[in-house]
């Protein structure tokens, strides 16, 4: 008689069935053969197939998700939130390094009058400068709101334009981004030029615990545009004449205000050389301060 397999494939009517315990000669193979009850079939494809619907599913669900931002998937990378990685040992001991956001306290931030939107383009033709607004894909109604002439000036400085906030506030970001990296080429313009940077991948992180209902954390999103592998914000002001209550204006110009940086830690573990360590870090003058606090991270279980 053969044997029959049982465990959790009889709960599907599933039995694998082999040929009876027999010596095998080499290079032979045991015979194997599945036989399936009727009505396990269906129930069989419906587990193979149910992943992959799900999976389907949720592809859809974040493609749409995406598309209805007014920033292009393509524009930004898979987000990247807060992960330590190990560094290359040597007479330093271990380093390990954290991505973080540090920001300025909301105390120390204080909104006040927000100045009107400058863009200069120094001695520039005016029919030079509109163009590039065409050439950056505005839409006929951004177009027209550019071209009056109230908010174009002449100086003898150069060339200056004068947009409102709905104008700023609604460029789509590509455009925002041709127009800024010109506008970052004159000390005129210190909006476009000292501007608020994170890595393409770490917007998840800046935004993150912001306390900012979700529309000005979307706002924040809307505004913000890529160049080359960094993301990038430069409308703080108008945003900030936007929103309603200084409460709000702190709040969102201490998460514009967040700035990527590393954390760095030397790891020291129970098999650490502390001597070694003593004498990398112990310069200036530190190196009993330094010496006794190696050794009683050591000692700590599992180091520190």
């Amino acid at each position: 008689m053969p044997m029959t397999w049982k465990g959790i494939s009889h709960r599907l009517g599933l039995f694998l069935t082999t040929t009876p315990d027999s010596p095998r000669a080499p290079g032979r193979f045991v015979e194997v053969r599945v036989v399936l009850p009727k009505g396990s079939v269906q129930l069989l494809v419906l587990l193979l197939v149910a992943p992959w619907a799900y999976m389907a599913v949720c592809w859809m669900a974040y493609d749409v998700l995406f598309r209805s931002a007014s920033v292009p998937l393509s524009d930004w990378k898979p987000e990247r939130c807060a992960v330590s990685t190990l560094g290359r040992q040597g007479p330093w001991g271990q380093i390990k390094s954290t991505a973080i956001f540090t920001e300025v306290p909301e105390e120390w931030i204080d909104a006040g009058q927000v100045p009107p939107n400058r863009w200069f383009f120094g001695r520039v033709p005016k029919v030079q400068v509109k163009s590039l607004f065409r050439r950056a894909g505005l839409d006929a109604e951004l177009l027209q709101a550019l071209n009056r002439e109230e908010i174009w000036e002449t100086t003898s400085e150069g060339l200056w334009v004068k947009p409102s906030n709905d104008t700023v506030l609604t460029m789509p970001p590509r455009a925002r981004a041709m127009i800024y990296e010109v506008l970052s080429g004159y000390a005129e313009n210190p909006r476009q030029r000292d501007v608020h940077v994170a890595g393409a991948d770490r917007l998840t992180e800046w935004t993150r615990d912001s306390g900012l209902p979700r529309q000005c954390v979307d706002l924040f999103r809307q505004l913000a545009y890529s160049r080359d592998d960094t993301v990038i914000f430069a409308d703080l002001e108008p945003v900030l004449a936007l929103l309603p209550g200084s409460e709000l204006d702190r709040k969102f110009a201490g998460m514009v205000s967040r700035h990527d940086t590393l954390m760095a830690e030397v790891v020291v573990l129970p098999d650490s050389d502390t001597a070694r360590l003593t004498a990398y870090w112990g310069v200036g003058g530190r190196r009993e301060v330094v010496g006794a606090l190696v050794k009683s991270v050591r000692r700590f279980p599992g180091g520190g």
